[in-house]
């Protein structure tokens, strides 16, 4: 068993492994959060856009319905 340690220590294809594992966590941890933060983004801009749809649809005038003012958006 020593043994076994002493060679995966002297080898350094278990560093690159764990280098490449490192490097794929942050870059996993990293294109979630910006795929989390475009998804919110694009949630409010849909909701924008539909109140807006909504109240041209309606004739009502911009701002005055649910969706508050008209600087909401």
């Amino acid at each position: 068993m020593r043994d076994l340690f002493k060679k995966f220590h002297k080898n350094e294809d278990g560093a690159s492994l764990v280098e490449y594992a490192v490097a794929l966590i942050v870059v996993t941890i990293v294109g979630g959060a910006g795929v989390i933060f475009i998804g919110q983004d694009a949630g409010s801009l849909a909701g924008c856009a539909s109140g807006t749809v909504a109240d041209a649809a309606t004739a009502v005038a911009p701002g005055a319905g649910v969706y508050g003012t008209p600087g909401n958006c």
